[in-house]
């Protein structure tokens, strides 16, 4: 198996980290992702039956959700939970999914960052260069 895992939600999450959003693979590790919950819930593995229920999906949000900053994370989690005893169908589980490793890149971290303070220092530097043109 690609993705191992204790439980089943650690190999959904490890599933849809094995590739970015950009690799046409990835919506192929989505469904393998919903499929390890669909087993946990009762569904037949890879069914898509709609046997992932909220409370599976809602741990694995919290684990994809884990390096962001609190506030971000309390507003998605607002928006995405589900009732714990609620049916999440794939196409749910996998916008939420997208979501979240959306919020998660690294440019939206260094948005989030204070720009750094204007340093007279390199001005000099960027001076000589644009003379010499």
């Amino acid at each position: 198996m690609v993705a191992q895992g204790r439980t089943p939600t650690q190999r959904a999450h490890r599933y849809v980290r094995l590739s970015p959003q950009q690799q046409g693979v990835f919506m192929d590790n989505v469904m393998s992702a919903y499929a390890a919950l669909e087993e946990e819930g009762g569904g037949r593995e890879g069914a898509g039956g709609g046997r992932v229920r909220g409370a599976q999906y809602n741990r694995l949000l919290e684990m994809l959700l884990q390096d962001l900053p609190s506030g971000l994370v309390r507003t998605l989690l607002r928006v995405l939970y589900r009732d714990n005893r609620d049916t999440v169908e794939l196409a749910e589980f996998a916008g939420g999914v997208k979501a979240c490793l959306t919020f998660e890149g690294e440019r939206l971290l260094q948005s989030l960052r204070p720009a750094p303070a204007f340093s007279s220092s390199v001005l000099p530097s960027h001076l000589s260069y644009a003379s010499r043109r």
